[in-house]
This record gives C-alpha cells, sequence and structure tokens, in this order.
C-alpha cells in the first residue's frame, strides 16, 4: 500500500495498491503537502490553508486534529513517543507537540517562511531535517535550535530540496521539487 498527499488540482489523499498503481480510495485534504502511514494503521496528514494536521482511521474517520495557530502546515510526523511534529510554511516555524498538543520544542527562523520550508522530520539522533526548498537547502536543527549540518543543492538556483530522510547508515537521502 502506498500513500501519496496529490498536491496538485485535485488535492487528496490518494491510497494506492503498489505496484499496480491502482488507486483504493482518497480523501480531500486541501492540496496538502504530506502524508504519513502511522504503526497503527491510521494516517496522517497535513490540510494546506485549512491549517489542521488530521489522524484518520482505517475507515475514514477523524480521530485527532491540531490547528491551534496554524495557518498553512505542511510537513507533519508523528513520532515514537506519540508527539507529533509540525511544520508551518507561513509562520516559519517548526514544532513539536506532546500528546495533549503543548508545545514542547519549537524552531523558528524566517528563512522558513513565504512558502520557502517543504519537508520536515526528526532524526533517529532527534534532530530535525528541515527543506528550506525556495533557499536551496536543507538545515538539520538540533534540540536547543542550533543548525549543526546543513547541505546546499549544487546544479543552479533550480535545485530544490523538498524533502530529507536520515537512512540508517547515517548518511541523507533527499528529494528533490525540481528539476525533477
Amino acid at each position: 500500500l502506498l500513500f501519496v498527499a496529490d498536491h496538485g488540482p485535485n488535492g487528496q489523499i490518494v491510497a494506492m495498491d503498489w505496484p499496480s498503481g491502482r488507486e483504493l480510495w482518497t480523501v480531500p485534504n486541501n492540496r496538502g503537502h504530506d502524508v504519513q502511514h502511522l504503526s497503527n494503521g491510521h494516517i496522517l496528514y497535513t490540510t494546506g490553508s485549512w491549517g489542521r494536521v488530521i489522524e484518520m482511521d482505517a475507515h475514514g474517520r477523524e480521530v485527532w486534529s491540531y490547528g491551534e495557530g496554524l495557518k498553512h502546515p505542511i510537513a507533519a510526523q508523528r513520532l515514537d513517543n506519540g508527539h507529533t511534529v509540525i511544520g508551518d510554511m507561513e509562520l516559519a516555524k517548526v514544532f513539536e507537540i506532546d500528546t495533549d498538543g503543548k508545545v514542547v520544542w519549537t524552531y523558528e527562523n524566517p528563512e522558513l517562511g513565504q512558502r520557502q520550508m517543504r519537508g520536515v522530520r526528526r532524526t533517529p539522533e532527534g534532530t530535525t531535517l528541515i527543506s528550506v526548498e525556495r533557499l536551496n537547502k536543507v538545515i538539520e536543527v538540533a534540540e536547543g535550535g542550533k543548525v549543526v549540518w546543513t547541505f546546499h543543492a549544487t546544479g543552479g538556483d533550480e535545485r530544490f530540496p523538498y524533502q530529507a530522510y536520515r537512512l540508517p547508515n547515517g548518511n541523507t537521502l533527499i528529494g528533490m521539487a525540481a528539476p525533477g
């Protein structure tokens, strides 16, 4: 099973069979950019300018949501401890909330705003990888807010890092939005 956040004209989450590509179901997400399949079978996804992060169960029912003060959540990740990391590209911040919705960690930087930020993922080491697409870089932020690593995309101003994941061997896998 593969889940895709279609932030194109359809504006939906698509569940599809893999490798056939057969569409199984869709859920509107207002052109949100992120979806995560959770270990309990639920789906966590962002809703763009609707300003919410939603968790739905396997039957399509909303079982949790967060929207307090959000403008345009672009990324969301549920952590093993039950907390959720959210990146909002209008607020220019990434933050972690506990299971009660209380903010327990925040990183703010004007470079993340004005629709420049894309993917946000926590690493196994507890740092956070943030793709600053329009500035052609990925930054790694430690718990105290210090940037501990930066990757600058080479190949010109049109190289947009969209999402970064830390691999088990310590390398970082970076998906580029452009040139594709």
